[in-house]
């Protein structure tokens, strides 16, 4: 059985590589973006009963990780973003 990061990263992997096939253009993506970050934000509230002001909280908090490990010398985020437009 995988363990929850083996499954976060195939996860993400999966994500990346549909949004690379279905996106033409950094519009497309951004519309993406947004829509997956509303769709956590409503799974947080609705599944997790966490409250909208905690819940946009925690998205800040993700994106504000996503940016930390984007800006590291070298990360797997990076190193996955390489492979897919390859």
């Amino acid at each position: 059985m995988a363990n929850p990061s083996d499954i976060h990263n195939q996860l993400a992997h999966e994500f990346v590589m549909k949004v690379v096939r279905e996106t033409k253009s950094h519009s497309e993506l951004m519309v993406v973006i947004e829509s997956a970050l509303l769709a956590a934000m409503l799974v947080s509230q609705r599944v997790y009963n966490l409250s909208p002001a905690f819940s946009v909280e925690m998205i800040e908090m993700a994106i504000q990780q996503a940016t930390a490990r984007f800006a590291a010398p070298s990360t797997g985020a990076q190193d996955s973003a390489s492979q897919a437009e390859a």
